[in-house]
């Protein structure tokens, strides 16, 4: 299967996109991050993952 994607948000705005403009995010592998509007097969794409946490509100965002 081969399909495209596009990410086209600015590191920095991403935790706004996702409603999380308060509190600690948790971030790994930012430094791979880059602006793609032609994402192809094995490029870097993010991951955003909400954890278990007990304020019940934890996001990880992953590269």
């Amino acid at each position: 299967m081969c399909g495209r994607a596009r990410c086209k948000l600015r590191a920095d705005d991403i935790p706004r996109a996702c409603h999380r403009s308060h509190g600690p995010v948790r971030t790994v592998n930012m430094d791979r991050f880059r602006l793609l509007f032609n994402a192809s097969p094995k490029s870097n794409l993010l991951v955003v993952r909400r954890e278990d946490v007990a304020d019940g509100g934890g996001f990880l965002f992953i590269v």
